[in-house]
C-alpha cells in the first residue's frame, strides 16, 4: 500500500487502513497542531481491543499529542515514545542533521515556539485518567537512549504475555513505529564506527537492527514466536537533500 511519502499521512493509513484523502489526514502534524487523527476514525488497536487483544505502542506516535489524540486514547492500553519527529523538538544530546540542529537554551524564559523534545511513559488508557504531559519522563529526550527505551519497553510489554505471567494467553498487538532513521541521526556510542559504512547513518541503522532483533528474542525467550507475527514496514523513502545522513533509492530513483 502507497499513502503518502511523509510521516503522518502514512502512519494514518496503516493504523487506520484508509487513504488520507478519506481521513483528511494529508499534511504532517506539528509541536503546535490543536488536532490530530480525527476521532472518527478507528485505529487497528481499537478493532483488536475489541477482539480482546491487549495492545501497545512504542516510539514515534505523529497522530497528534493533545488528550483524545494521544495513544492511549486512540486504542492503546500503553505508550512509551515521543509525539512527533525527532526534529520538532530541541534536544542536547551529540547527534547529526543538516543544517544542524540547535541545542535547548537553558534561558528560564525562552523566546522559541516549540517546545523541547518529550518522552512519554503513559502507562494505562486516556493516560491513566490524568493529563497526559504527566507523563513525559525526560525532556528534552535523550537520542542516545532512545532506542534503550523503546527496547525495555518492548521486552517488559511482551514479557507479561508469557506462560505463568499476569496476561498469559492474552493476544496482543504491539505497535513500534521507530524514530530511527529520521535526522537528527544519534545512536548509542557502543554503536560508532561499528557499521559496514562507517558513517553515522550505517551505524544508527545498526542500532535499529540490533532493538529489532532485541525485540523478536524477547518473543522468543517468552515462548510466544510460533504464535506470533512480526511485520516489518517502512513508511517513507531516503531524504535526499539530507544527503549521506539518509539513505539511497538504489536502482528505484
Amino acid at each position: 500500500m502507497h499513502s503518502m511519502s511523509v510521516c503522518t499521512p502514512a502512519r494514518a493509513a496503516i493504523l487506520t487502513g484508509r487513504l488520507g484523502l478519506r481521513t483528511g489526514v494529508v499534511v504532517n502534524f506539528s509541536p503546535a497542531s490543536l488536532h490530530g487523527l480525527p476521532d472518527s476514525e478507528h485505529t487497528l488497536a481499537h478493532y483488536l481491543k475489541e477482539a480482546n487483544y491487549s495492545t501497545g505502542a512504542i516510539g514515534k506516535w505523529h497522530l497528534g499529542h493533545h488528550p483524545h489524540y494521544h495513544p492511549t486514547y486512540r486504542g492503546f492500553d500503553s505508550y512509551v515514545g515521543v509525539p512527533y519527529s525527532v526534529d520538532m523538538g530541541c534536544v542536547n544530546c551529540e547527534n547529526a542533521n543538516i543544517p544542524p540542529e540547535a541545542p535547548c537554551p537553558y534561558d528560564p524564559h525562552p523566546q522559541i515556539n516549540t517546545p523541547a523534545l518529550p518522552l512519554y511513559n503513559s502507562t494505562g488508557p486516556d493516560c491513566g485518567g490524568h493529563v497526559c504531559d504527566n507523563d513525559i519522563i525526560e525532556q528534552p529526550a535523550d537520542l542516545t537512549t532512545l532506542a534503550s527505551h523503546y527496547a525495555t519497553a518492548a521486552q517488559q510489554f511482551i514479557g507479561k504475555h508469557a506462560p505463568g505471567q499476569p496476561l498469559a494467553g492474552t493476544p496482543f498487538f504491539l505497535y513500534v513505529p521507530f524514530s530511527h532513521v529520521h535526522v537528527p541521526l544519534s545512536h548509542d556510542p557502543r554503536f560508532t564506527h561499528k557499521s559496514a559504512r562507517n558513517t553515522t547513518f550505517g551505524d544508527t541503522l545498526l542500532e535499529l537492527d540490533s532493538t529489532l532483533g532485541l525485540i523478536v528474542a524477547s518473543v522468543e525467550a517468552a515462548g510466544l514466536a510460533a504464535d506470533t507475527l512480526v511485520v516489518l514496514t517502512g513508511d517513507n523513502g531516503p531524504w535526499n537533500v539530507k544527503c549521506d545522513l539518509a539513505g539511497s533509492q538504489g536502482p528505484f530513483k
